[in-house]
């Protein structure tokens, strides 16, 4: 059986070339919410994209002139992949944002505590790696990373999202999939409240339902700071 790794570079470095930001993250960053705030002046504040993958997201923040933005995935090709998308749009934009590239994973992220403005965990603060670990300790990775107010932005699936389907319960809303990779799971946008609670504070939430032409890709987004 492939590793997880092997699975997720497979997926975004032979399929998903080209970078397209997330259209919730980019709401998130540039629109304006009665229940969203936070100072939009990026030009003096370090970000992560925690989760890169294809590079989709890191190309939006160093567009958005964060002054260092760190691109963190689970294997050199995705970040290899992630560096290329990046790379074109500095050669665009003439950025002079500082970015960076690591490997790490969820629950073991290669930088010093108390680092980052602003951490984006798009898609990927529930995949648990090859081993049993606690969603706890993703969460308690994040925030160690942070500044104390600094935020947080969270997006996982809803708990019918297809990225659940064929999966097999091996304990209490944790799920494997065929391909041994395993998630957690949560049932409501409250359920990863409750997750973040001993750590951040000040949340601000989005429920988006999606049906795609028969694929679900329902999301919960949770904006919040860190305490």
């Amino acid at each position: 059986m492939q590793s997880y790794k092997e699975y997720w570079t497979g997926v975004f470095y032979k399929k998903f070339t080209k970078a397209y930001p997330a259209e919730q993250l980019i709401k998130i960053f540039k629109g304006t919410y009665p229940k969203l705030h936070f100072d939009k002046s990026f030009s003096n504040k370090k970000v992560l994209d925690m989760g890169s993958a294809n590079g989709r997201n890191t190309a939006l923040m160093v567009e958005l002139g964060f002054k260092e933005v760190i691109a963190c995935d689970i294997s050199q090709d995705l970040i290899d992949l992630t560096r290329k998308n990046v790379e074109n749009v500095e050669r665009e934009r003439e950025s002079n944002t500082i970015v960076k590239y690591i490997i790490g994973t969820n629950d073991h992220i290669p930088v010093q505590d108390n680092y980052f403005d602003f951490v984006v965990s798009w898609g990927s603060s529930y995949y648990m790696s090859d081993a049993l670990v606690d969603y706890k300790d993703n969460i308690a990775e994040l925030a160690r990373i942070l500044k104390r107010n600094g935020i947080l932005i969270l997006d996982n699936p809803q708990q019918n999202a297809s990225i659940y389907d064929d999966t097999v319960n091996v304990r209490l809303n944790y799920w494997r999939g065929k391909d041994g990779i395993i998630c957690k799971r949560f049932d409501s946008v409250q359920e990863i409240i409750e997750e973040l609670e001993p750590y951040f504070y000040d949340f601000a939430t989005s429920e988006l339902s999606l049906d795609c032409f028969g694929r679900n890709d329902s999301r919960y987004t949770i904006v919040c700071r860190k305490k």
